[in-house]
């Protein structure tokens, strides 16, 4: 939600994407979960940033923080960590362009980019059902379509702080 409204004011605002090309290769670089965790929480943080809006880079900082321990296990069981890769790489490119959809807080641009939301495979996760691909392995928890609203709602009153 909080990550979703970050992605798309840094496109609108055509944001400088330099922390986040460098996080990618530092994810192409990691040898251990652990660092390709760090690198992916590098690339979030970034996002945040870019939007402008310091306390929402704030309560980044600090969810990311809080997952962590999730997140390395995650990746150490995924494994391959390619698709979670090509995820960022898609999201990069959509804030690069200045692609950002309102109609769909979830979404950055026309290249249907997903800011990947804390979510397990749980069915409420997305319309159909499905988890993000590669993100469902990541998070934690998932939030239902009811949450993603009113957190939506949420992030755009701690925009306007």
């Amino acid at each position: 939600m909080i990550e979703q409204w970050a992605a798309a004011q840094a496109a609108t605002a055509r944001a400088d994407t330099s922390a986040l090309a460098a996080a990618l290769a530092g994810m192409d670089g990691a040898r251990t979960a652990e660092e390709f965790v760090e690198h992916d929480t590098a690339f979030h943080c970034a996002i945040a940033d870019a939007s402008g809006n310091r306390l929402i880079a704030a309560i980044m900082r600090s969810l990311r923080d809080s997952m962590r321990r999730y997140s390395v296990e995650a990746v150490q069981r995924l494994g391959d960590t390619s698709i979670l890769r090509a995820d960022h790489v898609r999201i990069l490119e959509a804030i690069e362009r200045g692609e950002a959809d309102g109609g769909d807080p979830g979404r950055v641009g026309a290249s249907g980019a997903r800011v990947p939301v804390a979510c397990s495979a749980s069915p409420d996760c997305r319309p159909g059902g499905r988890p993000p691909p590669a993100h469902a392995a990541i998070a934690a928890n998932c939030l239902s379509s009811r949450a993603t609203r009113a957190g939506s709602a949420v992030a755009a009153r701690l925009a306007s702080w």
